[in-house]
């Protein structure tokens, strides 16, 4: 006899917010092309003695993208240190939400194969993003790389992390949740991906 598996598929999806400055510091966002480590401060990387300052601009749009998902917005959400180890995160850890979270519930309409099905949204919340490693060689290849450099420039960037239900049944649901997840963000300028 053999086993039947079912496909069962939830996405946790990163939307990076299109504010001018970081989560919880001045430094620009337009990071993009930049040389490494320039768009940095001592919020942004961790230092001692530093205090985040929240963004505003960020729980709007994270207010604005949840609405548009049918969420309800929390009367009140929290911020916590997701704490791990990796060299592109500078602290050590990751301001982040989980219990707490901007906006929970709701739920998105996708088409697939000409049917209509609802995904839904376990939570919206926000959160910084990590810096980047850049894997370097001779002869610029990845495979046998002798080095890494670490750049901080995107670490503390806004981002709003949805969460969906694992309702999906296929890769092409998952493929259309991701496509309509886009748009609204997109239509109301939350962000430009």
């Amino acid at each position: 006899m053999t086993p039947s598996f079912e496909t069962v598929i939830g996405l946790e999806v990163h939307v990076q917010l299109a504010t001018v400055t970081k989560l919880f510091c001045s430094c620009p966002t337009d990071y993009i092309g930049s040389e490494p480590n320039t768009h940095v401060c001592p919020v942004c990387l961790g230092l001692p003695g530093t205090l985040p300052s929240l963004n505003g601009r960020s729980v709007e749009l994270g207010v604005k993208t949840a609405l548009a998902l049918g969420c309800s917005i929390s009367r009140l959400s929290r911020f916590h240190r997701k704490n791990y180890f990796y060299p592109d995160l500078p602290k050590a850890f990751q301001i982040s939400q989980y219990d707490l979270p901007l906006a929970v519930g709701g739920s998105m309409p996708v088409f697939v194969g000409g049917e209509k099905k609802f995904i839904g949204i376990t939570r919206l919340h926000l959160e910084e993003d990590a810096g980047k490693l850049v894997h370097v060689t001779a002869d610029g290849r990845l495979s046998g790389r002798s080095f890494s450099n670490v750049d901080y420039n995107r670490a503390g960037v806004p981002l709003a992390e949805i969460v969906s239900e694992p309702d999906m049944r296929s890769p092409e649901e998952a493929r259309e949740d991701v496509l309509t997840l886009r748009r609204p963000g997109r239509y109301l300028g939350v962000s430009d991906g």
